[in-house]
């Protein structure tokens, strides 16, 4: 998969990741990814992340993503998980409330939601049904689907782009596949995996569906108990892994960033930060 920088025309490759490779592409990788999936080797997992004995993980980890620790608050950290969910000094913010900003730091890419509600992403086809677990109504024919692929290095809160409040949110239960695109052409990872949707009614982009996406040593999305919220309210953060976000929205409410658009017609991702302005409101409640 490769993936420029907004507002860049330089093109770059994603590492090929031999660990994925080996995992889903060898018969010895499937059979240690069904240990893996196994939930009580995934709370062993998440418990070891949240003892102090992870801690010495932190400075390996900055070094191997190059992470610029200026950008986040300063605090002593007092564990990996801790230090994971780190939280951003500030969020860029745009007053014009035409703009459409990205929810989180993230690989984006932009899709068509087509004809019977369906959904083609790298020439697999979900149904919005299979997607959400539920009915929505024919407006969401011809909508937007904004697909936020989170990596391990990246900022993992995520916050509302609009004022609103929340309708309804369910969880629903799967495994813990990988979002790496290295996978896509094996298995439907965002019907299978474990997900949380969310019903938002909003006030500059009508009702709005986001889908938390967990992902391989993820599993745990924790979305705030929020009924209310303004845009750059913090809606929930992922812990430990790469993780995916799924917005849907209704035909002619907004129009994403061209050069967004041309990428992903070229299967090119576009790396964006949170509070980057990905698109504008073109029709208003």
């Amino acid at each position: 998969m490769k993936y420029k920088f907004l507002n860049s025309d330089k093109v770059y490759l994603n590492e090929n990741n031999k660990s994925l490779n080996f995992l889903y592409h060898t018969t010895l990788g499937r059979i240690i990814l069904k240990l893996i999936y196994n939930r009580w080797i995934s709370n062993m997992v998440g418990f070891f992340l949240n003892l102090k004995i992870s801690k010495p993980m932190i400075k390996k980890y900055i070094n191997k993503y190059d992470i610029d620790m200026n950008l986040y608050k300063e605090t002593e950290y007092e564990s990996f998980n801790e230090f994971f969910k780190r939280e951003l000094k500030e969020i860029k913010k745009t007053d014009n409330r035409n703009d459409l900003i990205s929810i989180c730091d993230s690989k984006i890419s932009v899709y068509k939601i087509e004809k019977d509600l369906i959904l083609n992403i790298k020439n697999s086809k979900y149904t919005l049904e299979e997607l959400i677990k539920d009915k929505v109504g024919s407006e969401y024919e011809d909508g937007i689907c904004i697909i936020y692929r989170l990596e391990p290095k990246d900022y993992h809160h995520y916050i509302f782009n609009d004022d609103g409040i929340i309708l309804s949110n369910k969880k629903i239960n799967g495994k813990l596949h990988t979002v790496n695109p290295i996978v896509y052409d094996k298995y439907q990872v965002f019907t299978e995996n474990k997900r949380e949707v969310t019903f938002l009614k909003t006030t500059h982009l009508d009702q709005v569906i986001q889908i938390e996406v967990g992902a391989l040593c993820v599993g745990r999305i924790k979305n705030l108990d929020v009924q209310q919220f303004e845009r750059y309210d913090e809606k929930g953060y992922f812990e430990f892994g790469g993780s995916t976000i799924i917005q849907l929205f209704k035909k002619d409410v907004v129009e994403i960033n061209e050069e967004i658009m041309n990428a992903t017609k070229e299967d090119i991702e576009t790396q964006v930060t949170v509070g980057t302005v990905i698109g504008r409101v073109i029709k208003w409640n």
